[in-house]
């Protein structure tokens, strides 16, 4: 009888162990999701700035064009980013709740990118502010979804 209790009391601690190990997984695998979609959004900051020092002409324009393609490429990351419903970080979780409008702001954002990339490429710098305005006005997203 004291055999079969052992084996008893050792599956039970092998459930509980596995259970505990599971959820720690789960809770690293949120962790990762969490900060690559922060880093992502850091990628498109980054770019933003970068884009408002050319602009202010306190870096030279010569870069201007990679540094809008880096940001499309970016925008088309974040939809993959927040995909994955994982709470917590700065999203609010309306992101999942609404997901049709935050995805479709997205695809908003990447058409314009790819139509200011073009702008640039055939008209040169001179409208690049007003394109960057166009493209990079992330307040009203961030107003909604951001914490």
């Amino acid at each position: 009888m004291k055999r079969s209790s052992s084996l008893v009391c050792s599956l039970v601690a092998a459930t509980i162990m596995g259970s505990c190990v599971g959820s720690a997984a789960t809770m690293a695998d949120d962790g990762l999701a969490i900060d690559y979609r922060q880093q992502v959004m850091k990628t498109k900051q980054a770019q933003t700035a970068a884009i408002g020092q050319i602009l202010t002409q306190t870096v030279p324009e010569e870069n201007i064009i990679s540094h809008f393609e880096i940001l499309l490429l970016a925008t088309r990351q974040s939809k993959a980013a927040f995909a994955k419903k994982v709470l917590g970080g700065n999203s609010q979780p309306i992101i999942w709740e609404r997901w049709d409008d935050f995805s479709a702001r997205l695809a908003r954002v990447e058409a314009d990118l790819v139509v200011a990339i073009d702008t640039l490429r055939t008209q040169g710098v001179t409208n690049a502010g007003e394109l960057a305005v166009t493209v990079t006005g992330c307040k009203d997203c961030h107003d909604i979804y951001k914490k």
